[in-house]
Order: C-alpha cells, then structure tokens, then sequence
C-alpha cells in the first residue's frame, strides 16, 4: 500500500489491523487534530508490519504499537502540536511512539524535534526492549 497525498484528520490517521501489511507513506505528511488528541498510525493486535518514509504532525501519540509483533516504523518524522506538558495540572505529554502489549518490533530512524526547534534535534534506532525511556518515547511493553 503507498499513500497518494497529505490528508488532515479528527481522529486517528491510519489503523491496520492486519498481519503482512508493507504502507509506504511516500514522503507525505499525516496532520491529527491538535490538543494532544488522536494517533497518526496504529499497529493493532497484528504482525509483520512495515511503515515507512512519511511525517506525522500535531497527534497524541505519533505511532501507536497495540498488541503487535515482528512490525517496524522506518524513517520517519513525528512532530508535535507543543511541547509542553504537565500532569499534575491536567496537561497530557505527547508520545512520539507507544509500545502497548508489544514485542519483537523495530523503530528505525525515526525522529523527533529538540524543544523548540523546527527540525528534528535526535534520531535513533532500538529495538522495543531497550530502555532508558528518552524524551518523546514511551513504552508499556511487558518486556
């Protein structure tokens, strides 16, 4: 599957529940709806799946891995709406990427801006099971 065009959306931007899934994001761009709400792609409760070359703009959680396994998100680029948060007052983070229920998954390439900057300030590669948690990563992996 490729994606023809950049396209805005209210709620969730893609959901493959699916296993042998390959979605080449065609360098576009996926816009969510601001205010910490909404998931750009969501992996759910599959397997073998692949996403790649596209950006990620304005979600809750730029990429959500649900249940899924032996699936990799690769060069891509997650942008917040801002980066401010703080729980103690209501004020939810941003997750770039969230492993719930995951495992065997790979995230390559994947990059997230410095505070403040207009371009990503860092990009790694990791395999779900690595830890420390770095800023903008979250994971809820039993691992």
């Amino acid at each position: 599957y490729y994606l023809e065009s950049d396209f805005s959306t209210s709620d969730d931007g893609i959901v493959i529940q699916s296993n042998f899934v390959i979605l080449n994001l065609s360098d576009h761009t996926i816009t969510g709806p601001g205010n910490k709400e909404g998931r750009g792609i969501v992996i759910d409760d599959s397997k073998y799946v692949v996403v790649y070359g596209g950006k990620f703009e304005q979600f809750g959680t730029g990429v959500m891995f649900d249940r899924a396994s032996r699936s990799s998100v690769r060069y891509t680029e997650i942008m917040g709406d801002d980066e401010i948060a703080d729980p103690s007052a209501g004020i939810a983070p941003q997750i770039g990427i969230m492993l719930k229920n995951s495992s065997r998954n790979w995230i390559f390439s994947a990059a997230w801006p410095a505070p403040g900057a207009a371009s990503p300030g860092w990009t790694f590669t990791m395999p779900n099971w690595c830890a420390p948690t770095p800023t903008g990563f979250s994971s809820s992996s039993s691992r």
